[in-house]
């Protein structure tokens, strides 16, 4: 039998998760460690964009962007050159 509370309980922390926050990436400048943010040019799973405002809100970010080529190389297609097998 479902619990009445449930539904309710679920509603409101939906609500609160997905409320606007006045500054969305605070949380983001109080890491400290020292990070590298890469992403592809066209990443269909994971937005460019959302690279960029990693690296614009991580207070020691370093963003690589890699151009991918059209067609996007398919997630978890790994690429090397010829001799850079090891």
């Amino acid at each position: 039998m479902p619990n009445e509370k449930v539904a309710p309980a679920q509603v409101a922390a939906l609500q609160k998760w997905g409320a606007p926050a006045k500054d969305p990436y605070a949380y983001l400048k109080k890491i400290t460690q020292p990070t590298l943010v890469v992403n592809g040019s066209n990443d269909a799973i994971v937005y460019t964009v959302n690279s960029f405002i990693l690296q614009q809100n991580l207070p020691d970010a370093q963003l690589i962007l890699y151009l991918l080529s059209t067609p996007p190389i398919p997630e978890g297609l790994s690429i090397s050159r010829k001799g850079d097998e090891t």
